[in-house]
């Protein structure tokens, strides 16, 4: 199963379970721990909208209102969007080769895929995109990050046992787009205009030690793919 089936069948499970709190006592048992941790975000995250109150805060209000709009649309996206993981991994390899020749491009496909791409395409432009589509779906089926992503879907389920662990699950979700708002710019933006920004902590542990900190910031591609790949 892709991942990005994955994700749309987890959470339409855990929809399914949401609406049958009597018969979850175990299922409750068993994640007291995970729960109370989203339930903490979920207060955090209330105890923040005490700003829309407070006439001078207005513009953190604003925010959380537009993060809890911005994951709407996201999960939105998740069923809209034929793969949605091989998207955003587009999206992030795309920055990585926005600089790059096309004979730098052929080579790192050919140093991750082990094929050359040189005889299949006919423009840079087709090149550029073809070669960051093949390695992203090279990504998103590979052993490590599969599991890795998985990991993630299953910690961090979108779907709340009730408003506060929904709100928690918004609340992990903002940070980690804020976070990545600050260290790359672009590809938040990037993400941000696909509206799915507000998906990327799925990524995060596996993405951040290879994510341009700035644009001056150079990354040997071959070497943080295969970073991605092996973690």
């Amino acid at each position: 199963m892709q991942l990005s089936e994955y994700l749309k069948y987890k959470m339409d499970s855990d929809r399914v379970l949401a609406t049958h709190l009597d018969s979850m006592a175990d299922k409750i048992k068993d994640n007291t721990i995970k729960i109370g941790d989203d339930l903490y975000s979920g207060i955090e995250r209330a105890t923040w909208y005490s700003s829309c109150f407070i006439e001078k805060y207005n513009s953190d209000c604003q925010q959380l209102k537009s993060e809890n709009e911005r994951m709407y649309l996201a999960i939105k996206q998740i069923y809209k969007r034929k793969d949605v993981i091989i998207d955003m991994l587009i999206a992030y390899l795309k920055i990585l080769l926005k600089d790059t020749e096309e004979r730098e491009q052929e080579l790192i496909a050919k140093a991750i895929l082990g094929v050359s791409v040189a005889s299949e395409f006919a423009t840079s432009r087709a090149i550029k995109m073809s070669v960051a589509y093949l390695l992203a779906k090279h990504i998103a089926t590979s052993l490590n990050f599969s599991l890795s992503i998985r990991r993630t879907i299953n910690k961090y389920s979108l779907i709340g046992l009730s408003a506060l662990t929904f709100h928690g699950k918004i609340q992990k979700a903002a940070m980690s787009a804020r976070h990545l708002h600050d260290v790359c710019p672009e590809l938040y933006w990037s993400l941000y205009a696909m509206q799915v920004e507000m998906l990327y902590f799925v990524f995060e542990e596996r993405l951040s030690p290879y994510v341009p900190k700035n644009p001056y910031d150079k990354i040997d591609i071959t070497e943080a793919i295969n970073g991605i790949l092996k973690k």
